[in-house]
């Protein structure tokens, strides 16, 4: 009989709460200055509410839930930008602990294809039956992850700021992938990247009790 691990995932009770903030105007903006203009974002205001469609995980099946996020305008230049939840991250459904989730297993399982780690687990859409995870998902999810480079710079500049001791240089030094699971150089170095990110999140968390993607990830603009 397979295993099957159910995936970390933000829950419905999050997604509410974060809407129920943002409809009593209790988010506060955590962009960076506007980077075309060089406003600060302090002074943004709040544009328009958006409706945005996640999927979440609870016992092997996954829910759709609708949630709320914020758009805000530069009066410097009139232009609009996205601020992300701790759950979410651009143009990605499932949330965030999902995808690092099932990112993780597969860079830490030798034995893991995409194909197998869905077929593990084997989530199934709650409003149509008939849809399924791809596999193809989690190799989209483990090329953005691995493309924040600044993300992955800033964020361990952060963890020696705030503790000149950490081993963390020599810890992500020391990180390697599956050589069968990358054909080049390129792909390699993504694999690698994610994996440096996925490190630093929890030694970051740790220190600062927050999560990267809380708002670190925007003042970086999510490179």
């Amino acid at each position: 009989m397979n295993h099957r691990h159910t995936p970390q995932s933000a829950t419905k009770q999050d997604i509410d709460k974060y809407t129920r903030q943002v409809k009593n105007n209790e988010v506060l903006c955590n962009l960076p200055d506007c980077p075309y203009c060089k406003t600060s974002s302090t002074f943004f205001k709040r544009h328009e509410l958006k409706e945005r469609q996640f999927n979440i995980i609870e016992n092997l099946i996954v829910y759709i839930v609708i949630g709320l996020i914020i758009r805000w305008k530069c009066p410097g230049c009139n232009i609009t930008f996205t601020q992300y939840p701790w759950f979410a991250v651009p143009y990605k459904r499932y949330t965030l602990p999902t995808i690092i989730d099932l990112c993780w297993q597969y860079l830490e399982n030798a034995l893991l294809t995409y194909r197998k780690l869905v077929e593990q687990w084997c989530p199934v859409e709650h409003e149509c039956a008939d849809m399924f995870l791809q596999y193809s998902t989690i190799h989209r999810w483990i090329s953005a992850l691995g493309s924040y480079s600044v993300i992955i710079r800033e964020t361990q500049r952060l963890i020696l700021e705030a503790d000149p001791r950490s081993s963390i240089v020599r810890d992500l030094s020391n990180i390697s992938v599956f050589g069968h699971k990358y054909k080049n150089s390129t792909r390699k170095s993504i694999l690698i990247n994610c994996k440096k990110l996925i490190c630093l999140e929890k030694v970051y968390t740790t220190i600062f009790s927050v999560s990267i993607f809380s708002k670190l990830a925007a003042a970086c603009l999510f490179n």
